[in-house]
């Protein structure tokens, strides 16, 4: 089962559970049969990307190992962000090259995230205060996943 038909029925369940459908009640072993590929598949993902992970950034307890990046010095230092620590000869470039390659591939069968969240993703546009940010309504072309 590809990762568009795994995504696939796992749509068609929620909107059934959702309905509170009875069809769920008399398909109770199936449901539980996909979830539980569901999560070896997802567990699967998730063990590649610790993998990348562990390849360019030194690890602490299972977590890229972060520092703090100040920003001006002695009484005017403030915390700027965290980053993860970089082992020798690796540079975060080649990590997010890598890490796109393999969402893409596997995850969207898209050649980015955008041009997946563009095609599929009804976005709308939510203004926080002085920041606007674009948040998923909704999902179009669903039948094509």
């Amino acid at each position: 089962m590809t990762n568009r038909e795994l995504l696939q029925m796992h749509n068609e369940i929620t909107m059934l559970r959702a309905k509170s459908s009875v069809i769920i009640w008399f398909n109770q072993g199936r449901v539980n049969e996909f979830y539980k590929q569901y999560q070896i598949r997802i567990n699967t993902i998730m063990d590649n990307i610790k993998a990348i992970q562990s390849r360019y950034f030194e690890m602490e307890n299972g977590k890229p190992k972060m520092i703090d990046v100040y920003d001006g010095e002695g009484d005017n230092k403030k915390l700027v962000k965290k980053e993860p620590v970089l082992l020798i000869g690796k540079t975060i470039e080649q990590c997010q090259v890598e890490y796109d390659a393999f969402l893409d591939k596997e995850l969207l069968g898209f050649g980015s995230y955008y041009t997946f969240r563009a095609r599929y993703a009804d976005m709308v546009d939510r203004v926080f205060g002085n920041r606007r940010v674009r948040i998923v309504r909704g999902y179009q072309r669903l039948d094509e996943l």
